[in-house]
């Protein structure tokens, strides 16, 4: 009797711990990068953030110093509809160990939906904020490894036949004495106490399944987020094509559903469609479609060669909730006409037939070799056709545009100079936060002038290794221009 539930208390004991490592082991894996660069008031700063896959989760927050200066960095995460003052006191970064200007913290996402984090810094010239958004999102559901699954599979056997074990002896031997033999009817006695056990032990295992079962769905259907998808068709209209996008926003899980308030612009669009031919990665183009009914958007289709494309669509809520939609259509040569004309000034094209150039090339500057999972920073230059490297204007509110796509279609981003975090939500959050001059001041930064070197930056981290594909659009003389590259990231 002694023995048996020495054993049950062992066997509890290591089922417990294994249970708390498969939690802390799983706790960070796959996690999205969010890049953020900019300036607290004097003091410029690069914030990366690595958002959580489930909710609630912990988000790791790395804040780098780009000049002397900053003696303290806090963090303090802030939901959309709340703001500062339905938010925790703010957390102190850590400054870590061996280096001199990076701090780290470690920020508890409670909840789901568009969330901004306000970082300040701290040092001989005052204390000044500034804000990053971030969407606080449940992404992968967590897989346990089949090494770890099988050990509790063998542990659950061993506990039932325990417990099994537990109750025959409970009824079989507790009223003898010490020494005394089971009569036949002890036996009996115990018998049926294992069967009863055996009993209440299964109906207790088919129950405990079927409630998973309902957590897990509930899990996949209320929080679960995935891209939405974009239902797409061309037709043909005034001699062009045109692309119709159809999207339902009340069809994704209830934790997004309540930040799906009405859409913001963002670099003064309320859209951006990227589409990429697969046949080769040799077509692009940046479109900005217009709505045309409160699920439909509707562009002018550029004189792209014939083969399938692949679309991203970004957009951001009111909430300051930013994501980026799927869809994908096929261009067949019945179906392409060269009558063309944008639907928005602001439309760019690039494919093997355009034109060579518009008097200036984008090159890349700097490092060509990138490690996953670092802080990276992607260069570019513009070069007159003199070799000499040219002043850029803005184009949609910034220098430059840059989009990141794995040839696997696993990864993509619109990348900035200030990061991939959309910059309309910065702006609203800002404005909400610390008012109208601030958000106009944020605004100025974003289109800051080039350095003597004339080199354009866009900080991020590749969140894998493999073969990507890059596209980076600036403009010079009125023109815009598109620079293609292929990128290996080891």
């Amino acid at each position: 009797m002694n023995r048996s539930f020495q054993m049950l208390s062992v066997c509890l004991r290591a089922l417990a711990m294994i249970v708390m490592s498969a939690w802390s082991a799983s706790a960070h894996i796959g996690q999205q990068n969010v890049v953020f660069e900019g300036t607290a008031g004097p003091y410029p700063i690069r914030v990366i953030i690595k958002a959580p896959v489930v909710v609630p989760g912990l988000a790791e927050i790395t804040v780098r110093s780009l000049a002397p200066g900053v003696d303290a960095v806090s963090v303090l995460p802030m939901r959309w509809d709340t703001g500062r003052k339905g938010s925790p006191p703010p957390d102190k970064a850590r400054p870590v160990k061996g280096e001199s200007d990076l701090f780290s913290a470690e920020l508890w996402l409670m909840t789901s939906g568009a969330h901004s984090v306000q970082v300040t810094a701290n040092g001989a010239r005052g204390e000044h904020s500034l804000l990053v958004p971030i969407n606080s999102i449940a992404t992968a559901r967590l897989a346990l490894p089949k090494w770890m699954g099988g050990t509790l599979a063998v542990l659950g056997v061993l506990l039932v036949c325990l417990l099994i074990s537990v109750a025959n002896a409970a009824a079989k031997e507790s009223v003898l004495e010490a020494g005394e033999v089971p009569s036949p009817m002890h036996r009996r006695r115990g018998l049926a106490a294992a069967g009863v056990a055996t009993g209440i032990l299964a109906c207790g295992i088919w129950g405990g399944q079927r409630w998973w079962k309902a957590e897990e769905q509930q899990y996949l259907t209320r929080q679960l987020f995935e891209p939405f998808q974009v239902g797409t068709t061309l037709t043909e209209k005034d001699g062009q094509s045109v692309l119709r996008l159809s999207i339902d926003f009340s069809k994704g899980p209830s934790s997004f559903l309540r930040n799906v308030t009405p859409l913001i612009p963002d670099h003064g669009k309320l859209m951006h469609v990227f589409v990429v031919r697969t046949n080769g990665f040799d077509a692009m183009a940046h479109l900005h479609p217009v709505r045309i009914s409160p699920t439909q958007f509707e562009t002018a289709l550029p004189p792209l060669p014939a083969g399938n494309y692949q679309l991203f669509a970004d957009v951001t809520h009111e909430s300051g909730f930013s994501h980026t939609m799927l869809g994908g259509f096929g261009i067949r040569p019945t179906t392409r006409t060269d009558a063309f004309k944008p639907t928005d000034e602001d439309d760019a094209w690039k494919s093997a037939a355009s034109a060579d150039g518009n008097g200036f090339q984008i090159k890349m500057a700097g490092a060509s070799n990138f490690v996953s999972g670092t802080d990276a920073g992607i260069g570019i230059q513009a070069f007159g056709p003199d070799g000499i490297p040219k002043e850029l204007e803005p184009y949609l509110g910034m220098l430059g545009h840059a989009f990141i796509m794995a040839e696997d279609g696993s990864v993509f981003s619109h990348i900035h100079p200030q990061g991939n975090g959309s910059m309309g939500a910065a702006i609203a959050f800002t404005r909400r936060e610390f008012g109208t001059s601030a958000a106009q001041k944020l605004a100025e930064e974003i289109c800051a002038p080039l350095g003597a070197d004339r080199t354009l930056s866009f900080p991020y981290v590749f969140p894998k290794p493999g073969n990507y594909r890059l596209w980076v659009q600036a403009k010079a003389g009125a023109k815009v221009e598109t620079g293609t590259f292929r990128l290996t990231v080891d």
